[in-house]
């Protein structure tokens, strides 16, 4: 937005309309509400904003953004710069994801596919030689050990998957 010409304000209320940016989209909401409504300029929209977001993990845009607006630095630069910079740790982020997702569908496959093949034909051959008609662990293997440790897995997979 800003290498089209529009200004800063204009570009922190757009960014702000926006639902897809999330915590950056509150804060850029912040900064428009303190321009538009209570008449701030741009810097001190910028320093009140730092403030009312500083406790937060998320330092966000406040901070570079108003050191950049303050020096006369290329504003446009800088977004482009953090976009580079937010897509490089998004990638990152999707490649270990992957890479974990990677693991457990390794684990899963050696420990209730491979793993549970393996007991059935163990226990199935036992059952044969010793002659017993009632082999209780095969069941528990079929019955219990497959179903539970597929919803292990499928918890497990859910609770490492990201919300966004």
């Amino acid at each position: 937005m800003s290498t089209a010409g529009i200004t800063p304000a204009e570009v922190f209320r757009l960014l702000g309309s926006s639902k897809i940016y999330g915590q950056s989209a509150v804060e850029a909401r912040y900064i428009a509400r303190e321009i538009d409504i209570f008449g701030r300029d741009l810097i001190d929209a910028l320093r009140l904003g730092f403030s009312k977001y500083a406790q937060q993990a998320h330092e966000g845009i406040f901070t570079r953004t108003m050191a950049s607006v303050a020096s006369g630095g290329n504003i446009t630069e800088y977004f482009r710069t953090k976009a580079e910079q937010y897509a490089l740790e998004n990638r990152q982020t999707q490649k270990m994801f992957l890479e974990t997702l990677a693991l457990v569908s390794e684990s899963y496959v050696t420990a209730m596919v491979a793993g549970t093949l393996f007991l059935i034909i163990l226990q199935s051959i036992m059952s044969v030689m010793s002659g017993d008609n009632n082999p209780m662990f095969l069941y528990a293997v079929i019955y219990l050990m497959i179903p539970l440790g597929s919803i292990m897995f499928v918890i497990m997979i859910s609770s490492m998957t990201p919300e966004t």
